[in-house]
């Protein structure tokens, strides 16, 4: 008996290569924070606070007035993540072994994204303060989501150039260095943004905003595009502005990929394991700012 060959419309073919998806693909806010160091499962970052006023000399020879020195601490648990791939064919055996390949380069997209959630969850979740990290303390500084302080508008909106100069102000209130602060926004709110005549017009901007697609920096603030921003109790898009200073990531072990044959595993595959151990926390509240928007 003869076989028939199948008929052409079952036949599947598949392409030679696997391309990526759109994805983000490393961390856009790492390089703007604090960066430390640790090993164990609990750090502390240590403060020096303000002065008090000086004394004034009133008598010749009279006894120096010795004061405290004021010093805060900010505690931090390391927390690990990992994510496991396996692959079970020759081919796809060389393509994992490329450090180009494609499901390395995800593993790797998908670190930044986790680096980024650790820092952006920090922006305003509790920081652990006291002697050994037992108090907790909120974030204060907030720009409501209906804020017109420096604007003529009225009711609730996207990010404005009121609220951005109404974070600035509050920053500059608390005497936070001008260098080194960040805002990070949506890519809704940033297109908003784009759309005001404050963000491209040569009167108030140099770049050339309207071309390139980018809102480069406003009010001091270098803007930077997330879609990892959560949104609030209800439904407003937290964004927020930061000095560089008031936020602190640790790492007890820097994103790492290993590859590695699984002779435990029936067909003994190979396995593309990535892990990390990282935490973060705000340093001082007086350099964090939230800014509540529109999410749409």
């Amino acid at each position: 008996m003869s076989f028939t060959n199948p008929s052409t419309s079952f036949v599947q073919n598949y392409g030679q290569n696997v391309l990526m998806m759109a994805q983000q693909m490393e961390s856009k806010l790492r390089p703007f924070v604090m960066n430390e160091t640790a090993t164990g499962e609990r750090f502390y970052f240590e403060l020096y606070n303000t002065n008090s006023a000086m004394s004034q000399v009133t008598t010749r020879f009279e006894d120096k007035q010795n004061t405290d020195t004021l010093f805060e601490r900010r505690a931090v648990d390391l927390l690990d993540y990992d994510d496991s791939k396996m692959v079970d064919t020759f081919d796809k055996l060389k393509m994992l072994i490329d450090p180009t390949s494609p499901i390395v380069a995800a593993q790797a997209a998908q670190m930044g994204r986790q680096i980024d959630d650790i820092i952006i969850a920090a922006l305003y979740s509790d920081m652990k303060t006291g002697k050994t990290g037992s108090s907790t303390s909120s974030l204060t500084n907030t720009v409501a989501i209906n804020s017109w302080a420096y604007g003529s508008g009225s009711g609730n909106s996207n990010v404005t150039i009121s609220k951005l100069i109404e974070a600035a102000a509050v920053l500059n209130n608390a005497d936070v260095p001008m260098e080194d602060r960040y805002f990070v926004l949506d890519p809704i709110n940033h297109a908003k943004l784009l759309a005001t005549a404050e963000a491209t017009s040569a009167d108030f901007v140099t770049a050339k905003n309207l071309v390139t697609g980018e809102v480069e920096g406003l009010v001091g603030f270098k803007l930077i595009q997330s879609t990892r921003l959560p949104v609030d109790g209800s439904g407003y898009r937290r964004c927020f502005a930061w000095n560089k200073t008031g936020m602190g990531l640790v790492t007890a072990q820097n994103p790492k990929i290993s590859i590695n044959k699984r002779t435990d595993k029936r067909g003994e595959p190979w396995e593309a394991y990535i892990s990390l151990s990282m935490a973060a926390t705000r340093l001082e509240n007086s350099k964090v700012v939230e800014v509540k928007a529109l999410a749409t």
